[in-house]
């Protein structure tokens, strides 16, 4: 699970943003009306969600690619994935093309953590290469480069080899003398999905939706609250069922269609003939059940278009802040500013992103 987020000098944040999914200091949580909003993880609490409200272009949406793009760069996807479009470019190139344009150095800091171990990661880069990096385990550092010199306590001799100025992040050059620590970290850094513009057709010319074999037996499993939710945009539907469609690389997909009852007879209608809400939040559906069932963080971009704010409250308390979620985290930015309004979130869980002439 996220514990912390930071970035400054991407996109158009220049000054640092920091996002913690903790409780203010001496916030109260237990035995109040948010304490279902948080996840008991060993002595601390961390909150299953985090809403980011804001005016359009206040950086909302640069907030979230930045932790993409550090995630990605975590994982490695950036660097090492051939079917990216980033294939063929260097760092140096992709760090050009993200760098706020009144910065020299972009800078990212991630806390992630499962029910043993808590992780803090932190780099800053610049477009001829790392400029620092680290990564603690539990407090504990496993590694530190700076000034183009390597503090990786217990081995003098790698500290001397990779004490160089470096092009990639140093986690992926010590992966081979750290394995199952680093296979482990970007584990829980994978379990953070992202979701921004591009991923949804908003245009409302989205005809059909591929649902893989595993996203078909989610819903199936959670049918009763996946049309919890359906139900607060559409009360007529019954029931949601697949088809199999073919696909062009053979693997096994299904399209969606929808029960509904009329005169005693049950009727059935295609994606393709719903409404856009209807149809965003099927395409949700696997990723906020993934919430519940793979305890995944989940963060996505404008939650709220195309979908009511009675949805959206049913989406937090069937789901997100109910007991079937007991890992999985939702972090959304939303401009719906009538849920400040319903007492849902704690203060704690919500923030407000606005641009100065340094953002």
């Amino acid at each position: 699970m996220l514990l912390s987020f930071s970035v400054s000098g991407f996109g158009s944040i220049q000054q640092p943003i920091e996002m913690s999914l903790e409780p203010f200091y001496r916030q109260r949580i237990s035995g109040t009306k948010y304490e279902k909003n948080y996840i008991q993880n060993g002595h601390d609490r961390v909150a299953k969600s985090v809403i980011i409200f804001g005016n359009n272009a206040s950086g909302k949406t640069n907030l979230l690619l930045a932790l993409n793009f550090s995630v990605n760069l975590i994982v490695g996807d950036i660097l090492f994935n051939p079917q990216r479009k980033t294939r063929g470019r260097t760092l140096a190139d992709i760090v050009k093309t993200y760098l706020n344009r009144f910065s020299e150095v972009m800078t990212f800091e991630l806390e992630v953590a499962d029910e043993k171990d808590a992780y803090k990661y932190a780099i800053s880069l610049r477009p001829s290469g790392v400029l620092e990096e680290s990564l603690t385990k539990n407090d504990r550092v496993i590694y530190e480069y700076a000034e183009d010199k390597l503090h990786f306590p217990g081995s003098g001799e790698i500290e001397e080899i990779y004490s160089v100025p470096s092009s990639i992040p140093l986690l992926h050059k010590l992966n081979d003398f750290i394995p199952d620590m680093a296979t482990k970290f970007r584990g829980l850094i994978g379990e953070i999905e992202v979701d921004i513009p591009g991923a949804f057709n908003t245009d409302g010319k989205w005809s059909d939706l591929a649902v893989s074999r595993f996203g078909k037996q989610l819903i199936e499993q959670h049918q009763e609250q996946a049309l919890a939710v359906l139900q607060t945009i559409d009360p007529t539907i019954s029931e949601i069922a697949f088809q199999p469609i073919s696909d062009a690389d053979g693997e096994e997909r299904y399209t969606p269609s929808y029960h509904r009852k009329r005169n005693g007879e049950d009727h059935i209608f295609p994606f393709a003939a719903e409404s856009q809400g209807v149809k965003k939040i099927t395409g949700l559906l696997v990723s906020l059940l993934g919430v519940l069932d793979d305890k995944r963080t989940f963060v996505v971009d404008e939650f709220d278009s195309s979908i009511s704010t009675r949805s959206l409250l049913q989406i937090y308390r069937s789901l997100v802040h109910s007991d079937l979620n007991s890992q999985g985290q939702l972090i959304v930015t939303s401009h719906d500013l009538t849920l400040l309004d319903m007492d849902v979130f704690a203060a704690s869980q919500v923030y407000v992103i606005y641009k100065t002439e340094k953002l």
